[in-house]
């Protein structure tokens, strides 16, 4: 009886793993002109790394799943707008930075890029990254990240409402940061959680950071200066007690 049990439990195995990947848009590559992934097409696995052109849009339905296969990133140079959107890896077995970078911008100032994520979750990358670019996320969970939460450099503007940064990776509750910017960037932070970072916020050379109404636990420096930089707080900030 028990031969037959395993025997049924391993072809149901199976079956769920050949619908996981046969269900799917596969997606990859340049996208040129303004596009939709609708919720009909869903989910939307990127099998190798996709950038969305300067100049054109990704608008993402509502409800939609996107995947990534391992390594695999999204670069913005043009315009991403999504709402209540999960980004995550397309792996059985995920674990903190399996995949790459949501990426915005880039080392060309022309590629600007621009992101407005709104109650979207983004899960099991190495880091969202702001390089020249621009993204506001509202009520949006960032969510076991390998290394920083967020890296903002080269005059990046980043801004977030609402939502966690939070991890289960050991190597950021060791060196990582929450959140971090440096190079003239600007990060504006409102009630938002952040948590199992070594450093819940790390300030580089030229960083603008202000932070209002913030919540940060768990992390061994909730704020610390690496360089010279500014920083503006308002608003509750409870001191708690702060371990890895």
């Amino acid at each position: 009886m028990m031969k037959v049990f395993y025997t049924y439990l391993s072809v149901l195995i199976i079956l769920i793993s050949g619908i996981h990947k046969i269900y799917a848009t596969d997606v990859s590559g340049s996208i040129s002109s303004n596009t939709t992934w609708s919720l009909a097409e869903s989910p939307y696995v990127v099998t190798s790394s996709v950038t969305v052109d300067h100049g054109v849009t990704l608008n993402i339905e509502s409800g939609v799943t996107v995947r990534f296969d391992d390594g695999q990133n999204l670069y913005i140079n043009g315009e991403l707008n999504a709402t209540n959107v999960i980004f995550t890896s397309n792996n059985l077995s995920p674990y903190a930075g399996i995949w790459g970078y949501l990426q915005t911008g880039g080392s060309n100032t022309a590629d600007s890029g621009n992101v407005i994520l709104n109650s979207c979750q983004v899960l099991y990358a190495t880091q969202f990254y702001v390089v020249n670019g621009t993204a506001e996320l509202n009520g949006t969970d960032l969510s076991n990240f390998s290394n920083y939460g967020v890296y903002v450099e080269t005059e990046g503007q980043f801004h977030m409402n609402g939502g966690n940064i939070n991890t289960n990776s050991a190597g950021a509750g060791s060196w990582g940061s929450g959140v971090f910017g440096i190079v003239w960037s600007q990060i504006h932070l409102s009630n938002v959680n952040i948590q199992h970072f070594f450093k819940g916020i790390c300030l580089g050379n030229g960083a603008m950071v202000s932070i209002s109404d913030m919540d940060i636990s768990n992390c061994t420096w909730p704020i610390y200066y690496n360089e010279a930089a500014s920083l503006s707080v308002s608003g509750a900030f409870p001191v708690k007690e702060f371990a890895p």
